[in-house]
């Protein structure tokens, strides 16, 4: 008989993990249930599992974690299984409206900000453009805590205020 530990690795993401459910595969086939790991449970062990079959040839034990948290990606290597954080992605799009004035409008230059500090460099629109569209921004830091985006007016010149 021989026991057989598998070791849980998690990179990033919140404090609190998810639960995972993770498939013990004799020779390439599901053997016994699936277990369960809980948040702050770094690893779990088979006991006393068969070496041979009756035939005297080798198993092989290997492990998969089946239905993989939302917001992970997976990756198995051998006996270790590590869910990595990847946050998902937004698009902002602001839309400038000008209000009576002149038919040419100047150009003015838009600043997104991420909680409060500016984040990218800033986007000019030209005169007769009137939105700016930005794309894989990241909803959540490494912690899973949410990031709040803003966009504000930069440089606008004193007689458009």
């Amino acid at each position: 008989m021989t026991d057989f530990t598998v070791r849980k690795v998690w990179v990033d993401g919140p404090e609190l993990k998810p639960t995972i459910s993770m498939q013990l595969y004799q020779n390439g086939l599901p053997y016994l249930d699936a277990v369960n790991l809980e948040s702050g449970q770094e690893s779990y062990t088979w006991k006393q599992l068969p070496v041979t079959d009756l035939m005297g040839k080798p198993f092989t034990y290997t492990v998969d974690e089946i239905n993989v948290p939302s917001g992970y990606s997976k990756h198995v290597d051998g006996t270790t299984i590590t869910n990595t954080f990847t946050p998902g992605k937004l698009a902002m799009q602001i839309q400038k409206v000008w209000v009576g004035g002149p038919t040419a409008h100047p150009t003015i230059t838009v600043q997104l900000y991420r909680n409060g500090v500016a984040y990218q460099e800033p986007r000019s629109l030209l005169n007769g453009e009137t939105s700016v569209l930005w794309r894989d921004l990241d909803a959540v830091d490494s912690a899973g805590n949410a990031y709040i985006y803003t966009v504000d007016e930069i440089n606008v010149p004193r007689r458009i205020r």
